[in-house]
């Protein structure tokens, strides 16, 4: 839930095939980018909250990578959606090793 401040969703990419999708509590997709637009496989996703829909205040600090992408989020709550594709069953093992990395924590505003 996102009314405790800004979420910091991160995951990798294996390939260009894997998508991340975002959802508002309604089942409504706001959100979604591929591995081929991202272009890299570390993802950092920070998900603010935005009553309005404009921009919305994310703490940063030394440790932000400048790749992260800043999503505007007027529902508190919500799903995020990592589709892994598989090519076939020899993935699986590297597919789930790669996802249960993957973490949505509130985001701790930090001391720059």
């Amino acid at each position: 839930m996102i009314s405790g401040g800004p979420l910091s969703l991160r995951t990798t990419l294996l390939d260009t095939t894997w998508t991340i999708a975002l959802y508002d509590s309604q089942g409504r997709n706001f959100y979604a980018v591929s591995g081929r637009d991202l272009q890299r496989r570390d993802v950092e996703i920070v998900l603010a909250p935005s009553e309005d829909g404009g921009s919305a205040g994310v703490p940063l600090s030394r440790d932000t990578p400048a790749s992260s992408i800043t999503v505007s989020v007027r529902d508190p709550r919500g799903i995020a959606v990592v589709e892994a594709p598989l090519n076939g069953s020899s993935y699986a093992s590297e597919a789930a090793s790669a996802l249960a990395l993957s973490t949505c924590a509130i985001r701790e505003r930090q001391r720059l």
